[in-house]
């Protein structure tokens, strides 16, 4: 994965600088090894990301961020927005294989619905991640089961019955055996904690979907306006996931709940979406989610958060857009989309 990676970027690089000589692009490569360990945090994460967007960033994590490469090149051109945005992709593109990969992954498919991704090959690469991962869970635990050690029993009893001093030789035997039934016994469990939580999901989003009730708005969907019901409708999903990134079929999840509600419209802006809230709502829907959208790249939640900072409607929104370079009465969009980003926020709140 390494090796395909450094051949990506080094395509991404020359996109920029055609005459780059080799030793250059392996000293900006080396330079994005150097940075992995800087951005382990979501925080730190983020601001990347606002490097990658071009948008307003800590200058503290881009000096660092520089010297990972200038350590590597006393010429380094700090300057060059351009490079730093495709030097910026690069190491998200090695964050999707951290530990962070969830929180990488959603963050750019949140964003790229706002700004023009810079990179199209690293958003489908947090595409296909979320995807692969959400349909790879039963299989990963069916490959666990595969890596259980198999115990010959027969040899154990042998090793006891031969003699009650046992020899040097049986000692390591039965040591080996006590490890393989620990790391057997490991993984069982690892499995079946899984499975629960699997089973726990599974039957949540089961009766979530059966009832047609909204826990939020504390009413049955038949009752809800589709643009009060998307507002929460993702949020309620990503409440009933127990293993990341959740289910495969969330979108589809979320529009078959959406349709029972009443009075669509085919598009909204961000503006309306927020101000058609009632207020209550929406202060509890920063309350819970909303913890972490000053540090974390989450548009609609922190759109939330600052139109209960004023008392009309459509005030929040000059400071918004000069805060996040996004019109919030221009972005436009069908509530199964907001519904789904909702989700998505939600899902990386607290990450």
């Amino acid at each position: 994965m390494t090796v395909e990676l450094e051949r990506k970027f080094y395509k991404w690089y020359k996109r920029i600088n055609i005459s780059c000589d080799e030793q250059q692009t392996t000293n900006r490569w080396e330079g994005i090894q150097n940075a992995i360990d800087l951005f382990e945090s979501s925080i730190n994460i983020s601001e990347l990301l606002k490097i990658y967007y071009r948008l307003s960033f800590d200058v503290s994590i881009k000096d660092q961020f520089v010297e990972c490469f200038a350590t590597e090149d006393k010429s380094f051109d700090e300057t060059n927005e351009e490079e730093m945005v495709i030097l910026a992709g690069g190491v998200l593109a090695q964050l999707l294989g951290q530990e962070n990969n969830i929180f990488v992954a959603y963050s750019l498919l949140i964003l790229d619905t706002y700004y023009e991704a810079p990179l199209k090959e690293l958003s489908d690469m947090a595409s296909s991640l979320i995807s692969d991962m959400s349909k790879e869970i039963k299989k990963s635990e069916e490959s666990s089961l595969d890596t259980i050690k198999k115990i010959d029993l027969k040899e154990v009893e042998e090793i006891i019955s031969e003699t009650s001093d046992l020899t040097e030789e049986g000692v390591d035997k039965l040591v080996t055996i006590i490890k393989s039934m620990n790391e057997n016994m490991n993984i069982l469990v690892q499995v079946l904690e899984n499975e629960n939580r699997k089973y726990q999901e599974d039957t949540g989003i089961l009766s979530w979907i059966v009832g047609e009730w909204s826990d939020i708005l504390e009413m049955p969907l038949m009752e809800v306006k589709k643009v009060n019901g998307a507002f929460v409708i993702g949020a309620e999903l990503s409440d009933l996931v127990k293993l990341y990134p959740g289910p495969y079929a969330a979108k589809a999840f979320i529009k078959r709940m959406l349709d029972k509600c009443i009075d669509d419209v085919p598009e909204i802006t961000l503006t309306e979406f927020i101000d058609r809230q009632d207020e209550k709502i929406r202060s509890f829907m920063v309350k819970k989610y909303g913890k972490g959208c000053d540090n974390r790249l989450l548009p609609i939640i922190s759109a939330i958060k600052a139109s209960l900072s004023v008392d009309e409607a459509k005030l929040w929104t000059p400071v918004y857009k000069k805060a996040w370079k996004i019109n919030p009465d221009e972005i436009r969009f069908d509530l199964l989309t907001w519904s789904e980003l909702m989700y998505r926020e939600c899902m990386i709140s607290t990450c």
